[in-house]
């Protein structure tokens, strides 16, 4: 054999000698300034990888950061403003039996929910009684534990959203408004009685809630105004239908504004 056979030969031993080494596992003992000493399984070679304990932390670190996230954008999507991101049905604070009756309503209709379920809820008293509280509660409760979707709007936002498809350049036609609100399982309709009431706006509202009546899906309805007063401000038909079914609570009692608490 030739001296070049052999020096390839030996070349050849060498390099498999090498991947023999490289692909080693070997265990170390390193040390982790926050949690001691732990094994290191690596390869020969290689450098160890750090702490498990620290890693994890770090991982869990970083999912929560994700689901805030997530839950901080589904948020903006269901147009629940800062103020009323914090409220749930378990803060809400409860000192009369009046108080407690609505509450437990609110929680059965959350608990109970279903996209086609059709009945609503409405939420009637006056002002600073906590009732956008108790919406914005509901909705978050539908999304968080049901996985459905929610929106949050006034009366006036409705319009305006509505309105605002006439503007050139609109990212949205009449139609994908009325679609979009029509459609969503839960839409809590805010400060009904504010803003509004003419006849042509009554007809523009009357087009989301007609979508809704037809399609079951439930609508929860937000007034300071007594319930004749509603039926003069929404319409016949509008009124009509977001009655149907629905379960009316009265929010009467002193309002928290004065002393501070669910003062929505």
């Amino acid at each position: 054999m030739s001296d070049s056979g052999n020096i390839g030969d030996a070349i050849q031993r060498l390099r498999e000698r090498v991947a023999q080494q490289n692909s080693a596992v070997i265990t170390l003992t390193s040390k982790c300034l926050t949690h001691g000493t732990y094994p290191a399984v690596t390869k020969f070679g290689q450098r160890p990888p750090g702490c498990p304990q620290c890693q994890a932390a770090a991982d869990a670190e970083q999912a929560a950061q994700e689901a805030e996230a997530r839950r901080q954008r589904a948020l903006d999507r269901a147009n629940i403003l800062p103020r009323f991101q914090s409220c749930t049905l378990g803060n809400f604070v409860v000192s009369t039996p009046a108080q407690r009756k609505v509450v437990d309503a609110c929680k059965r209709f959350a608990e109970d929910f279903e996209s086609d379920q059709g009945a609503g809820l409405w939420l009637i008293g006056p002002p600073g009684t906590g009732k956008t509280h108790l919406g914005a509660a509901m909705a978050q409760a539908v999304m968080f534990e049901k996985n459905l979707a929610a929106i949050v709007m006034t009366a006036g936002e409705v319009i305006r959203a509505l309105r605002d498809t006439w503007n050139r350049g609109s990212r949205e036609s009449t139609s994908d408004v009325i679609e979009r609100l029509g459609h969503v399982p839960l839409l809590v309709l805010d400060e009904i009685g504010v803003g509004f009431g003419t006849e042509k706006e009554q007809v523009q509202l009357f087009d989301v809630i007609n979508l809704r009546y037809g399609l079951l899906r439930p609508t929860v309805l937000i007034s300071n105004l007594e319930p004749h007063e509603i039926e003069d401000f929404l319409g016949e038909r509008v009124y009509g239908r977001l009655l149907d079914g629905a379960t009316m609570l009265a929010c009467v009692w002193d309002s928290y504004r004065a002393g501070g608490r669910n003062a929505r």
